[in-house]
């Protein structure tokens, strides 16, 4: 596994704020096209995980309401353009593969409870299917291994979570420091919250108009076999993010602009210590900078255009190598 995402997408939409702090990238017709193609709306999901392979991507899915399981199953078959072949593995089982745009595809339905979806290579979704019929007793899930044991509770409550397991040395983003290189995972949570007018003291003007609305709070966690702060030398991950935030691309989604300085901290572990940076950022000007960058390929996403087809190659998919966002 390289990176695991798990969200809980009911909470962040239910925030105060968001989803009209989110409007410049999704529009409300946008959310409508999106649930009708797809069989659910993904504002009203209580759970949704992600996790990316060398195969592909896997997607689990816990539907709104128990009835969108078959929905979103129907749906899924009417998208696939040939190869289609039904399964019933369980009673409570119906696992659906095919191939869309040329991409092998597939889905498991369980019961009414949630939805898997493989794009990449359906060996995925046998692996789900493995997991559910008890087949796996011996093999440890994601959070339960050893390199993620420790940080299964990392910002546990926050409404989005990712986990990287390590090694780190082919991101390039890192300064040149030992301690990235002998780091064994990096983690990121985000919140979000009202940020007050203004730390007092302040005037009635302190507050600009871009920081009104919804604030975002970014913690960012590298993990490693340092056994004391000085080891872990939290300096180094408050340098990772002034390198990332004075970046062309950085300035561009307006992270250079906090809503105060970062704080840094070291955490212990069962098996050592934790370096831990918190950032807040209003999140009106990050959301217009992400509209800058993407130019509408999101909403392409929700609508169903090019970008939703496996085979569209974006054509930001520089801003997505480390080594060009920090140029």
């Amino acid at each position: 596994m390289r990176w695991l995402l798990l969200a809980h997408p009911e909470r962040i939409a239910a925030a105060p704020g968001v989803l009209e702090a989110l409007a410049p990238l999704v529009s409300d017709d946008g959310w409508s096209r999106f649930t009708e193609r797809n069989g659910f709306d993904p504002r009203r999901s209580p759970t949704l995980l992600a996790a990316g392979f060398e195969l592909g991507t896997l997607y689990l899915i816990e539907p709104p309401e128990p009835a969108h399981g078959r929905s979103m199953e129907e749906r899924f078959r009417e998208r696939l353009s040939h190869g289609e072949v039904v399964a019933r593995p369980h009673p409570a089982l119906t696992r659906v593969q095919g191939v869309l745009a040329g991409t092998p595809q597939a889905l498991l339905r369980v019961e009414d409870r949630f939805v898997a979806h493989a794009d990449g290579d359906p060996s995925l979704i046998r692996i789900v299917e493995g997991f559910l019929l008890g087949r796996f007793t011996k093999t440890p899930s994601a959070l339960r291994g050893a390199t993620l044991r420790a940080h299964a509770t990392f910002a546990d409550g926050a409404p989005l979570r990712a986990w990287i397991p390590g090694p780190l040395d082919d991101l390039s983003v890192f300064p040149d420091s030992e301690v990235f290189h002998t780091a064994t995972a990096a983690l990121v949570a985000l919140e979000l919250f009202e940020p007050p007018p203004c730390a007092p003291p302040c005037s009635p003007d302190a507050r600009r108009p871009e920081h009104d609305g919804p604030a975002l709070r970014i913690q960012l966690a590298l993990a490693g076999p340092w056994s004391s702060d000085a080891d872990a030398d939290a300096a180094s991950l408050e340098q990772l993010w002034h390198v990332v935030a004075r970046s062309a691309l950085g300035r561009l989604l307006r992270l250079d602009g906090p809503l105060s300085p970062p704080r840094t901290q070291v955490v212990p572990t069962e098996d050592g210590v934790r370096l831990e940076l918190v950032l807040e950022l209003p999140l009106a000007p990050l959301v217009h900078g992400l509209h800058e960058v993407v130019a509408g390929e999101l909403s392409d996403v929700f609508a169903g255009g090019p970008a939703a087809d496996p085979a569209h190659v974006s054509p930001l998919a520089a801003f997505r190598r480390p080594t060009e966002a920090v140029d």
